[in-house]
């Protein structure tokens, strides 16, 4: 599994691999100056990439031939997600 690097920071879906006993990465993260070469070999190595929400990571796995596919609680992204993101304290006005 896949684990974005904020959702790894902040504990999200860590229990479940646990519990389930299933491996997991971290992501990409914007900072990240390789983020886009890290994510091409994770997509071309699987056939399947399943999320709850649609982001740039739905195209990327698309480009790589996974097939995608969105399931459970679909994620709402809220402002105040963005409070402490490096971008959004730089360009606040465009949220």
């Amino acid at each position: 599994m896949c684990i974005h690097p904020e959702c790894y920071k902040k504990g999200y879906w860590i229990g479940a691999c646990e519990k389930f006993k299933l491996p997991y990465i971290k992501g990409a993260s914007l900072n990240d100056k390789n983020s886009l070469m890290r994510m091409y070999r994770l997509f071309s190595s699987f056939e399947y990439m399943t999320t709850c929400y649609i982001g740039s990571h739905v195209l990327y796995a698309a480009y790589c031939n996974c097939k995608v596919s969105i399931f459970g609680k679909y994620f709402e992204y809220k402002k105040e997600f963005f409070t402490n993101d490096p971008f959004y304290r730089k360009y606040p006005h465009i949220f």
